[in-house]
């Protein structure tokens, strides 16, 4: 029998809770994270002949070690033995969500993105490509009702198939200086995780990522080399940023709604005006005929 071991990750009240209930069903253990107060969701699900272990992690809005709950998830990402990740995505703001999906991109960890809330979206005329999205990203897009259960059995197909998923070739370009630095810190990274992924996290300034590191007299000579250059890791957050706007503009239609609506609307205002102006005429008229009298209805 295989096994896998998929976390789930997305921003707090995008329904990670929800997917994971229409996943495994109710039956859940919740309990800390080992050495800290931030509650993890796990559940157990044999589907086939594949033993998935899903774990809920915090939500959060992105990977960059600030709080104590991406500490948590950051950890269970890169310390743990994972399969494979389920970034939950908000339709209705698509570009937030893909800055988080896009620095677990660059750790070239498998994934399969969900979009949550796409009948909302849909509702304020928001039009999402899913074809286009899963080219742009080079993995699997799956929009879902976890309520109604809706394409769930698609989703369970993609996290069945998540190992067997290359690792990702999406790559974001940085500053001609970003970039050069990234080289210099890579030569000097060990371990499992990608070179440049690590050194991207150098720059960053995440302490955590030091340890992979075999010289850490490197860090000072990047900083030498980038000393024109202070504010390195806000251009990594800037340009990651641009890129998650720029892939979702691309796979983003803004839909009128039905116009319908809107001309039952006007022609009840225009009624509404209509009415008002041929009174005013007519009570103009009278009194301009010396009628004074006032009508009750």
């Amino acid at each position: 029998m295989e096994n896998l071991k998929i976390l789930l990750i997305g921003q707090p009240n995008v329904g990670k809770s929800s997917l994971l209930n229409a996943l495994v069903g109710p039956r859940v253990t919740v309990s800390n994270y080992p050495g800290t107060t931030v509650e993890v969701t796990k559940a157990k699900k044999k589907i086939n002949n594949t033993a998935i272990e899903f774990v809920d992690t915090p939500g959060i809005y992105s990977i960059s070690d600030r709080s104590e709950e991406e500490k948590v998830t950051e950890k269970a990402l890169f310390e743990e033995e994972v399969d494979g990740v389920i970034v939950i995505a908000d339709a209705t703001s698509l570009e937030r969500s893909l800055y988080m999906m896009l620095q677990i991109l660059e750790a070239q960890i498998p994934i399969v993105l969900v979009l949550n809330f796409i009948e909302d979206a849909r509702k304020r005329g928001i039009k999402i490509d899913c074809e286009k999205l899963e080219k742009y990203l080079n993995i699997p897009v799956v929009p879902i009702n976890p309520l109604t259960k809706r394409r769930i059995s698609k989703l369970v197909d993609a996290i069945l198939k998540i190992k067997e998923a290359t690792k990702q070739s999406f790559k974001i370009e940085y500053n001609d200086h970003i970039e050069k630095a990234i080289d210099k810190i890579s030569v000097q990274v060990k371990g499992k995780l990608p070179k440049r992924f690590v050194a991207l996290r150098v720059l960053e300034e995440d302490e955590d990522f030091y340890k992979y590191l075999e010289n850490k007299e490197i860090i000072k000579e990047a900083k030498r080399s980038l000393k024109e250059h202070p504010k390195v890791a806000e251009d990594v957050s800037i340009t990651r940023y641009g890129t998650a706007l720029f892939i979702a503009e691309k796979v983003t239609q803004i839909v009128h709604l039905k116009k319908e609506k809107n001309c039952k609307r006007d022609l009840i205002m225009f009624s509404f005006i209509k009415s008002g102006v041929y009174l005013a005429v007519v009570y103009s008229f009278w009194l301009s005929l010396g009628y004074y009298y006032i009508l009750a209805i």
